[in-house]
């Protein structure tokens, strides 16, 4: 079973995203790919969940303008994961607002299932923000 969680470098003090197998603990996603780390484990965790959203998101622009889900101005952009979509301005993309309508855990799912079908589910560790 692998475990996935923001961990501290007991080093310098940085936070990274990680995974705990059984031969060890390692920097995952992309903070495994030379990222000098977090100051926080939100960080981290905002890092790897910014690559997750990033992979999956689709951008829609088109002539329908609708009001932003967060701040009502007028856009016709929209951002879809999946089935869900929303409506939301180029500033409200962020991986922060993301995060408050879909689910990390289910992103963080799908992206084990498709790493390897054989593995059986992964537990998942995740500090609260």
């Amino acid at each position: 079973m692998r475990y996935f969680a923001p961990r501290q470098n007991r080093f310098n003090g940085l936070w990274h995203f990680t995974v705990q197998e059984e031969s060890g603990i390692s920097a995952y996603g992309p903070c495994a790919d030379g990222c000098p780390g977090h100051k926080t484990p939100q960080g981290a965790l905002e890092h790897f969940a910014g690559s997750l959203l990033d992979k999956r998101k689709q951008l829609i622009r088109d002539g329908n303008f609708r009001p932003c889900m967060i701040c009502g101005g007028t856009t016709n952009q929209r951002v879809r994961i999946g089935r869900k979509e929303l409506s939301l301005c180029q500033e409200h993309q962020d991986t922060k607002t993301l995060l408050r309508f879909f689910d990390f855990e289910s992103l963080m799912r799908d992206e084990m299932r498709g790493q390897d079908e054989n593995k059986k589910d992964s537990g998942l560790l995740i500090l609260p923000p």
